[in-house]
């Protein structure tokens, strides 16, 4: 069958965005959405945006077989959003006329072998209940529902499906996301100059393994239980761990048969000690001791939080003198001072009570958006005002700011939001999501970039590294590179894949301990949950 983009019969002709006048396609696409979706409709501006933010992808299905008329008619149009992992469709519509000629299908087709190509694992969406020929096709695509979300659409309040699909075969239940650059590479068992280590990591709802060789990722697995916990709205530890004790050996053995080696290959084995989930925890430091133990491989417990900034160095190399690390996360927002990421690190500033991540998923199920909330966050708040809201930045101004330079502060951040929706409900007013959303991300990531370029002008640092989940938004990582720029600071940020939990970051700081000379932990050495983040390793 041809590909959608070659037809020429009437049948859907499918171009890329860009191969039709702008004016065109927007004024086209708002009238579409207008006619098709009433209230809740974008607006041409909203259109607009959407072309030019970032990770974005827009198809339009035209009248006819060549792009370079005056004044081509779109009869439909898709997107999605891809920044990791997943890939999410912001959007389908076909115009009235042109319905039931397989045009949204052709759409959907073109989106999924455009993200496929992409290196998306999974592909994921929204539809409302009631939308019973669009939830026929997805599932004609293969799309099963996840969950369902509350007054997903406004302003009519209707409910929406989560859906997904899979764009690539899972292996016995986890995702396998190898960084193919180096998955071929191999080990004869040679002495080596740089140590390999085994990173296995399964603090929270990631169970993770991958081998680093020096500063060279050979293979990365992660095995993700967020699916089951999004019903319930966080975390359930009990479902974790479970899920750690079912991933945790096809997840090392793929880690391990992606790099072509096997445990006697290994120079040592590095697993996440604290903090994290007690019995989270408690799993992959169990099945690493047996490991080691079976292998007679050392073994290294190490800091979780210290593995964020390690991480970096698989992109950027070693650090710099007098290093000032950002981490940002769901349970953490710190700024550290790396004087040695194996043997010392000093705490600068921490927060004194929700996490930048925490403030975001709270504000996020205000929203009625599903856990977790910080990717729909960031979607919307592209397209929104980030100054529409008058947003606090908390311990930045006046005593406050003057007694805690280098600490944080989100809990008030979250009050006020949720208190200037309750005023426009109770007015009467509709919520503007994308400016709330906006104006959120755009008041956490200011605070987060100002405290940081004044702590690397207090340490006289040059370098700042980013590290965490949290430094997977948009709006920080725009905003902690603008200001770095501005005070000449080099900004750190590693890739989006290696932002969130994986044993990439275990490996990476086992790497540094080796390299060091640091002395093993103790065979029997104990987890702990609250593990400060001074202590690199047990």
């Amino acid at each position: 069958m041809p590909a959608p983009n070659e037809r020429s019969d009437g049948t859907p002709m499918i171009v890329d965005h860009s191969q039709i006048p702008e004016d065109t396609a927007v004024g086209q696409i708002a009238a579409l959405e207008k006619d098709l979706f009433g209230r809740g409709a974008w607006s041409e501006q909203s259109v607009r945006q959407e072309f030019h933010a970032p990770a974005r992808t827009y198809l339009l299905d035209i009248e006819g077989d060549a792009v370079q008329t005056t004044d081509p008619v779109v009869r439909g149009y898709a997107g999605y959003w891809y920044d990791g992992d997943d890939a999410e469709i912001m959007t389908i519509g076909v115009g009235r006329p042109y319905q039931r000629q397989g045009i949204a299908a052709a759409l959907l087709e073109t989106l999924i072998v455009s993200a496929r190509r992409q290196g998306a694992k999974r592909m994921l969406l929204e539809v409302r209940v009631d939308n019973v020929p669009a939830l026929a096709l997805y599932e004609r695509f293969g799309f099963t529902r996840m969950g369902l979300r509350k007054r997903y659409y406004q302003p009519e309040g209707i409910d929406a499906y989560t859906m997904s699909l899979d764009l690539e075969p899972r292996v016995v239940g986890f995702s396998a996301t190898a960084d193919t650059e180096h998955t071929s590479a191999t080990h004869n068992g040679a002495a080596m100059s740089e140590p390999i280590v085994l990173g296995i990591e399964s603090t929270c709802d990631e169970t993770a393994a991958a081998v680093v060789q020096g500063r060279t990722l050979i293979s990365n697995v992660v095995a993700s239980s967020m699916d089951e916990h999004a019903r319930y709205g966080g975390v359930i530890p009990e479902i974790a761990s479970r899920a750690h004790a079912e991933a945790f050996v096809p997840c090392v053995s793929k880690a391990l048969a992606d790099a072509n080696m096997t445990l006697s290959d290994v120079d040592a084995i590095a697993v996440s000690a604290g903090p994290g989930l007690a019995g989270c925890l408690a799993v992959g430091v169990s099945g690493v001791k047996s490991l080691a133990w079976a292998a007679n491989k050392p073994i290294y417990g190490i800091n979780h939080v210290i593995g964020h900034i390690a991480v970096t160095q698989l992109q950027f190399g070693p650090f710099p003198k007098d290093t000032l690390a950002l981490i940002v996360s769901g349970g953490h927002t710190s700024l550290l001072h790396v004087e040695d990421v194996a043997r010392h690190i000093d705490v600068v500033g921490t927060t004194l009570d929700d996490a930048a991540g925490e403030c975001f998923d709270k504000v996020a199920r205000l929203l009625g958006f599903p856990y977790p909330g910080g990717p729909h966050i960031d979607r919307h708040a592209q397209l929104g005002n980030p100054h529409a809201i008058k947003v606090p930045q908390g311990l930045t101004q006046g005593k406050a700011g003057q007694q805690h330079p280098y600490d944080f502060s989100f809990s008030g951040v979250k009050t006020a939001v949720a208190r200037w929706i309750e005023q426009q409900q109770a007015e009467g007013n509709e919520i503007p999501i994308d400016d709330v959303c906006a104006s959120l991300a755009d008041s956490v990531a200011t605070v987060l970039a100002k405290k940081a370029m004044r702590g690397c002008e207090q340490y006289g640092s040059k370098t700042l590294i980013v590290g965490g989940g949290f430094s997977a938004n948009s709006q920080l990582r725009a905003k902690l590179l603008e200001v770095g720029a501005k005070h000449g600071v080099e900004v750190r940020i590693p890739q989006i894949k290696l932002c969130t939990d994986n044993g990439a970051m275990v490996a990476m700081l086992g790497v540094n301990l080796v390299e060091s000379g640091v002395k093993p932990s103790e065979p029997d050495f104990a987890i702990d949950s609250a593990m400060p983040l001074t202590k690199i390793s047990m």
